[in-house]
């Protein structure tokens, strides 16, 4: 009896280890499936956090006009026009106080002009977003050259005779960054001298030879006219009848201007 005893308890401790041991699937669902699906997971939180926030962080805009040219714009030459059809940039901005009060010289962003306010202040119904470049912030006073192509900065001395101080920077206007270089041969042989208060801005499109910024014009934008910062470039879309919106989004290489 007790070997008997013996024999039955030995094989019931086999079938106990035999029913212990893991399954193949059990493996492939700890090891393989259940990794993914965790992954699957997490990158569709990141993907709709993302899309979230860019929907309400970020304002879209789409360039129009070749004031930026070829920074922005590239793809056709600022003398064949933007009629329907044309093939225009893309992009979002960031319109926080927290972008605009971080941006600095050579930012590009969006802003408003004089003329897009009416007598009182307002601004007006027929009002567009202009893009171009930041050369000063303000408390500068700034000489620009054209045909050179040279732009020298220096400090503003608003209570003394001579107001041009001492020279803070100086830079040709293919050493700006972020900005794709051009040489246009006919470079207008135009130079400007001003002042910029504080409180008050010098914008510049990239397309020298031909936009409408704070140069043409012969004066400065307050600082309250700007919108936003541009973050980046998405991509290429077409421009519809009019002008006002666009179709056919082409997701491209992203451009960052931050």
């Amino acid at each position: 009896m007790e070997t008997s005893s013996v024999i039955f308890n030995s094989i019931d401790v086999d079938n106990n280890i035999d029913n212990k041991k893991p399954k193949k699937r059990n493996i492939w669902l700890r090891v393989i499936l259940w990794p993914f699906l965790y992954l699957v997971l997490i990158v569709s939180i990141l993907v709709s956090v993302i899309l979230l926030f860019h929907s309400t962080y970020f304002t879209p805009i789409f360039v129009s006009g070749f004031s930026m040219y070829p920074t922005l714009n590239s793809h056709s030459k600022p003398t064949s026009g933007q009629a329907d059809g044309s093939i225009v940039d893309f992009g979002i901005i960031d319109e926080s106080d927290y972008a605009i009060n971080r941006m600095r010289r050579f930012s590009v962003i969006t802003t408003y002009y004089s003329e897009d306010y009416d007598s009182q202040g307002h601004l007006k119904d027929n009002a567009t977003y202009k893009i171009k470049r930041v050369i000063s912030q303000g408390d500068e006073y700034i000489c620009i050259n054209k045909r050179e192509k040279r732009i020298e900065i220096y400090e503003y001395l608003e209570d003394e005779v001579d107001t041009k101080g001492d020279l803070i920077c100086s830079f040709n206007g293919d050493e700006i960054p972020y900005k794709i270089n051009y040489d246009f041969d006919k470079m207008p042989a135009e130079t400007l001298e001003i002042a910029v208060p504080e409180g008050e801005m010098f914008v510049m499109g990239d397309n020298w030879v031909n936009s409408s910024d704070c140069f043409s014009k012969k004066e400065t934008i307050k600082d309250s006219y700007i919108i936003g910062v541009l973050v980046a470039i998405e991509g290429t879309a077409t421009l519809t009848k009019g002008g006002t919106t666009i179709k056919d989004r082409h997701y491209g290489t992203f451009r960052f201007f931050i």
